[in-house]
């Protein structure tokens, strides 16, 4: 599932990419400044499913169909009802369901809830995960990855064999386990 995250200004989505990427995230981004090719490129990216997560500015409120859209993050408050909504319309397409979802400072509730209003749309607001809860949900989503169910090549049996022949397989599980969360 692909996620959509607004972020007002070119320079903070410039700089929210390079961090990122650097971080080993599939991420890319678009905005104004932007040539039409580099955006264009970019969005091949998020499309065929080789980038999960696109950064944009405004200039993807409106007229981009992205499919497979599941989130949509609102990282910087939109100023009006209409850009909230046409930020939102990106996921949820073609009767899939999607979730819009706002992040919001506890100062700024006020306004969001007016925000909201104007847009006549009912919000639940609910607090950020934990760390805990986010490795929780993490390591659930491991134990349920069918990869755990496929069938193995000859190739990958032998090469499990050797491995834990050669390591034990509490050690091998666990070099798994390493290389799952530095991903």
């Amino acid at each position: 599932q692909s996620v959509l995250v607004f972020i007002e200004k070119k320079r903070e989505c410039d700089y929210l990419e390079r961090q990122l990427l650097q971080w080993g995230f599939p991420v890319c981004a678009i905005h104004g400044d932007r040539a039409q090719r580099d955006r264009e490129a970019a969005l091949n990216l998020f499309k065929t499913g080789q980038r999960r997560v696109l950064l944009a500015t405004d200039v993807a409120a409106r007229g981009l169909d992205l499919q497979n859209l599941g989130l949509v993050i609102h990282a910087d408050l939109p100023r009006d009802p209409a850009t909230l909504l046409h930020r939102s319309g990106r996921t949820g397409r073609a009767g899939r369901k999607g979730v819009s979802a706002l992040l919001v400072a506890p100062r700024a509730r006020r306004r969001v809830e007016r925000l909201l209003r104007d847009a006549k749309i009912e919000a639940s607001w609910g607090k950020p995960p934990s760390a805990d809860e986010i490795n929780a949900l993490d390591d659930a989503r491991l134990m349920a990855d069918p990869i755990f169910t496929e069938d193995s090549s000859a190739n990958e049996a032998e090469l499990a064999r050797t491995l834990i022949d050669t390591y034990g397989a509490e050690q091998v599980a666990a070099a798994f386990v390493r290389r799952h969360r530095a991903g």
